[in-house]
């Protein structure tokens, strides 16, 4: 079945240039998105496994998890050689072992299929016209009783509503879902759903995507305080209670799904 991607690969190069870079941290009031999705990994399983990254240029991820989970086996998949190139370079400046495979997720090498037990992507799916495809595409590369974990941003907040007015053309390359279309997505791709939901109460500092030197003053501003909130509101969870997460104020969220063993 034909796939249209919202995306192509010169817009992840740009993405992928040579920049200074920072080991990923999952504590502290700043992180707490990050924290989020480390237990959703934790909980599908990071010991004595084989993990695939997928769309995994430059990945802070990977280096974390290679080191925090020496028993098991990482590798990161990109079809952007410049976004390769930066993966190792991360993983030499961190003194991680991480396998690097430039290649299609449409067309892997033959040995990379069903030969995982976990694979996972942020930021990925929603970047296709056709989500069941695209995680079929994705649990190919899974054994059979492996799981496949899929984070994606909340468009349906009102993350989605700032995206699409600080930066419409940043809007228009997402697929945007909301809980249940990726939960459906999951099911239809024949997938068997293990865990689902919302990660941390809130985040604008994802909005930087919408940021750049064209930006407005005004897009500039509005960005600068939201991401104050969000520091702020991260200073108060971390000192006193978690705040609920939601369907208005989350800025991702994530299903993980396991792979038929028929």
């Amino acid at each position: 079945m034909e796939i249209s991607r919202y995306t192509e690969k010169e817009y992840w190069d740009a993405k992928y240039l040579p920049k200074d870079k920072h080991p990923l941290e999952v504590t502290g009031f700043r992180n707490l998105k990050n924290k989020g999705l480390y237990n959703a990994l934790l909980s599908a399983g990071l010991d004595n496994k084989r993990v695939l990254e997928i769309g995994a240029g430059d990945s802070q991820w990977l280096p974390f998890l290679s080191k925090k989970h020496p028993t098991s086996t990482f590798v990161g998949l990109d079809y952007s050689q410049l976004g390769c190139i930066e993966l190792e370079a991360r993983a030499e400046q961190e003194g991680a072992n991480v396998e690097v495979v430039c290649a299609d997720m449409f067309s892997p090498p033959e040995d990379m299929l069903g030969s995982f037990d976990l694979i996972y992507s942020i930021g990925v799916v929603e970047h296709f016209d056709n989500l069941p495809v695209t995680l079929q595409a994705l649990s190919d590369f899974v054994k059979p009783g492996g799981k496949v974990l899929s984070e994606i941003p909340n468009l349906a907040g009102l993350n989605g509503f700032l995206v699409k007015m600080l930066n419409k053309p940043v809007y228009d390359l997402h697929n945007p879902h909301d809980l249940n279309s990726l939960k459906a997505g999951h099911l239809d791709a024949g997938l068997e759903l293990d865990e689902f939901g919302y990660i941390a109460s809130n985040d604008f500092g994802v909005l930087s995507a919408c940021i750049n030197e064209d930006s407005s003053k005004i897009n500039k501003l509005i960005y600068t305080w939201l991401n104050r909130v969000t520091k702020l509101i991260g200073m108060f969870e971390e000192r006193f209670v978690s705040l609920p997460k939601s369907r208005i104020f989350s800025p991702v969220m994530y299903c993980t799904a396991k792979v038929s063993v028929q």
